[in-house]
């Protein structure tokens, strides 16, 4: 009787577990000191424990189809060669142990647990060390001490045709020599972080919905940077975030736009910025700025201008700032600053939507050095377009336009031929010194020239001061290469309820808003007009149109103030700037039908 008893416990034992247990599938172990040459094969299963270690002087080779998962907080520690070389339909990958989608169930468990951004820790590569990934899928990872995927401190870096995604930051680079290219980086907390010492080549990689940036580079350190071809989308910024100071000379590109954080940037004394035909460098926020020590070059083509733009500026380069359709405005971003001993060539160039910060209120303030200008716009200043303390300006075949003041002289020499200065709603030039400058050969903006109280009150143009040679000026605009004709984004607004005046049709009498009964009425019964049927129809000779939206309604001030912000911005009624009336009583369904 006791065997009897005893097999049957052992079926039912055999069965529990036949029930709750899940297949583990085949995989190694890896735990400690990689200490002799090692090669990780195609087809196998390595789970990473802890710390794994690849001692200096020792190389791991990952083959093709070989699949490493590390464990909860594990890492690996490159101080020799990891040579991890994929190839396109056999990669290696580098994920989870969570991770069933790759290797099976690793740890068997089912589906009980998901992998998850930050399940392990990094590969670190670190001084000395050499890693070559290619046609590699690195996920899940970057969780502390460092919060990243990869993380290098030094050695040598190369990235290639690989997929880095859904880890907090996918690489981050504190120094060393680093090659990325052909990648994607895609879901990831933050797409790429760079800082420190080291050269980076970065090309031809694409960052799709990340978190946060796709890029951020900190230029603190003597940095080589080369980047071309990158693309950006569905980011929190969609281009290359950058800061600190450039103390090396740097040559940016047409790709992606390159973002200037609040924090600005510097470009030393000796070191030269270019700017590619194409290049877009955008300014986030008021506090965003450029401050010139040593050279900045901006060669623009034709067909290709060169951007210094606002981050709100959608027109040029996409949504950058990933707040969906925008445009800009003056006071979007601060200044660009040339110091005493810099010097700055701008050609084929627009710069725009600045002057949002003190002291300067301007696109671009010359407090030394030389600047020169040509086939190039400054434009939509929410004060001065340039404004000149000291050294030498020179401006040719250029447009100064739609600024509050074109060009500010406060000190300096400043020459400008064969311009179109026009649009400024005060001055299209101030001199505010007794130095007089030449301004000879000019578009003011009408054919009777600018106008100046003293020598030319017909002038119909924008507005001079004292101490300006603008005689001869030119009676039509200017012929030049490309004078960029910068068309203002129309702009929409469409009135909430009760927002547009309605009248009868009969009598053409105003309904809405009536000021004076809304004032003193004791009664509604002046809102009858107004009444619609249970059905959601007007009444017979009740019925009512629309003339236009309530911009003043006495004694307040509806939509008045908002119109007249664009108005005053240079706007125009009926070509960039259009109000919407409508019966407000009816759906919107209705509304859109009507307007139709």
């Amino acid at each position: 009787m006791k065997y009897l008893i005893a097999a049957v416990f052992l079926f039912v034992l055999v069965l529990v577990f036949g029930v709750f247990t899940q297949p583990v599938s085949a995989h190694e172990d890896i735990i400690g000191s990689i200490t002799s040459n090692t090669t990780w094969q195609t087809g196998k299963v390595y789970v990473v424990y802890g710390t794994v270690t690849v001692d200096s002087g020792v190389v791991l080779t990952i083959e093709p189809g070989a699949i490493v998962k590390f464990n909860s907080g594990a890492s690996m520690a490159v101080f020799g060669s990891v040579i991890a070389d994929g190839t396109s339909g056999s990669e290696i990958y580098l994920t989870s142990i969570r991770d069933d989608s790759i290797g099976g169930d690793t740890n068997g468990d089912g589906a009980n647990t998901v992998p998850t951004i930050g399940d392990w820790a990094q590969i670190w590569v670190a001084l000395g060390a050499n890693v070559d990934m290619d046609y590699s899928v690195v996920r899940f990872g970057g969780v502390w001490p460092y919060y990243t995927a990869i993380y290098q401190t030094g050695g040598i870096l190369s990235l290639t045709n690989s997929i880095i995604e859904a880890n907090n930051t996918g690489l981050r680079i504190d120094s060393g020599s680093s090659t990325v290219e052909g990648n994607v980086f895609s879901g990831n907390s933050s797409g790429m972080e760079v800082t420190g010492l080291g050269s980076l080549t970065l090309n031809n990689n694409s960052f799709v919905n990340n978190l946060t940036n796709a890029v951020i580079v900190y230029f603190n350190d003597v940095r080589s940077f080369i980047s071309l071809g990158n693309t950006a989308s569905g980011n929190g910024r969609n281009g290359i975030l950058v800061f600190g100071t450039v103390q090396t000379d740097q040559t940016w590109t047409d790709q992606m736009s390159y973002i200037i954080s609040g924090s600005g940037l510097t470009v030393s004394t000796g070191s030269t910025l270019t700017l590619n035909a194409g290049t877009k460098v955008k300014f986030d926020g008021i506090s965003s700025q450029m401050i010139v020590l040593g050279n900045l070059s901006a060669n623009g083509t034709l067909a290709n201008q060169v951007y210094l733009t606002s981050a709100e500026d959608d027109s040029v380069g996409g949504d950058t700032n990933g707040d969906g359709a925008s445009n800009g405005f003056g006071a979007d971003w601060g200044q660009i600053i040339i110091t005493s001993g810099a010097s700055v060539d701008l050609s084929h160039s627009v710069v725009r939507f600045g002057g949002g910060s003190w002291p300067h209120y301007s696109n671009i303030a010359l407090s030394g050095g030389n600047l020169s200008v040509s086939n190039s716009t400054i434009s939509f200043s929410a004060s001065s377009g340039l404004r000149i303390y000291d050294g030498s300006a020179a401006i040719l075949n250029s447009s100064i336009s739609n600024n509050v003041y074109g060009i500010m002289k406060e000190g300096g020499s400043l020459t400008v031929s064969n311009s179109a200065i026009y649009g400024n709603s005060e001055y299209g030039i101030y001199n505010g010194t007794f130095s007089e400058i030449n301004a000879e050969d000019n578009w003011w903006g009408d054919a009777t020239g600018p106008y100046n109280f003293w020598n030319n009150d017909d002038g119909g143009g924008d507005k001079v001061s004292t101490f300006i040679d603008f005689d001869p000026w030119l009676t039509s605009p200017p012929v030049f290469n490309n004078l960029p004709v910068l068309t203002k984004e129309p702009v929409i607004i469409v009135p909430g309820i009760l927002g547009s005046r309605l009248n009868r049709v009969s009598d053409g009498e105003e309904v809405w808003p009536k000021q004076q009964d809304l004032l003193t009425s004791l009664s509604d019964d002046f809102l009858d007009d107004l009444i619609l049927s249970d059905s959601g129809e007007e009444f017979s000779g009740y019925e009512l149109n629309t003339s236009e939206i309530v911009e003043e309604a006495w004694p307040f001030t509806v939509y008045g103030n908002l119109v007249n912000t664009f108005r005053n911005k240079g706007y125009e009624d009926g070509e960039n700037l259009f109000t919407v009336a409508y019966d407000w009583r009816f759906s919107v369904q209705d509304s859109a039908e009507l307007g139709e």
